[in-house]
């Protein structure tokens, strides 16, 4: 089955490697919290993508809710 597009999120460039490669080594508490709890309101079937070569944008972060240079980050449910 295809997987759906259900969400687009702008989310800045500091939380990318986390989503990537879960590396969290330059978030700080504080962000390694916020993404946590970004992660939690994802469904067990959802999981995101970011297209390369993106020039960020100067944005809300979805997960700081702070103005940031953003990438577009799109999440896809995979249904069962």
């Amino acid at each position: 089955m295809t997987p759906e597009l259900i969400h687009l999120f702008f989310i800045s460039t500091a939380f990318i490697a986390a989503i990537v490669n879960d590396d969290r080594t330059s978030l700080n508490d504080e962000d390694d919290q916020l993404l946590d709890n970004w992660y939690s309101t994802l469904g067990k079937n959802d999981y995101p993508v970011i297209e390369p070569d993106q020039e960020p944008q100067w944005q809300v972060c979805q997960i700081s809710r702070y103005y940031a240079n953003c990438v577009k980050v799109k999440i896809f449910r995979n249904h069962q």
